[in-house]
């Protein structure tokens, strides 16, 4: 065999290994994060729902996660801050643990206060394994 046959065989034999670990290994993500009033929505509906403004007496406000590649191994955090004077102060914190492996949208509900959802501007930051953030903002009237 020739010293081109060789380096031929090797740059084919690298291309093929980068090839199959690009379709094992697939990174998790929150590829985006909606709000709306109702539990399940698709999602052409979902993103014609921004900006977010809801009334102070809505039912629930939810946060819907999209997201890709997750497993019972990986945690979301989210974080619900409202606006106060000049800064955010998180009112609600919950963190998540998928309880199966793939993708799909996940949801978590604010916690309402004496009945309602006080007035204000809120940012919501969801946090994946410590590293990926998504922030998104919405206003309670």
């Amino acid at each position: 065999m020739s010293k081109k046959s060789i380096i031929i065989i090797i740059v084919c034999t690298l291309i093929f290994i980068a090839a199959s670990i690009a379709t094992v290994y697939r990174e998790p993500a929150i590829e985006a994060i909606y709000f709306s009033e109702q539990k399940i929505l698709s999602g052409e509906e979902l993103a014609k729902q921004s900006p977010y403004v809801f009334d102070s007496q809505a039912q629930d406000i939810y946060l819907i996660m999209e997201v890709k590649y997750l497993s019972p191994t990986h945690e979301i955090q989210v974080l619900w801050e409202q606006y106060d004077q000049q800064e955010y102060h998180t009112v609600q914190q919950d963190t998540l643990n998928p309880q199966e492996q793939g993708s799909g949208f996940i949801t978590v509900t604010m916690a309402k206060r004496d009945g309602r959802i006080p007035e204000g501007r809120y940012r919501v930051v969801a946090v994946l394994n410590h590293k990926q953030r998504v922030t998104e903002y919405f206003e309670v009237q």
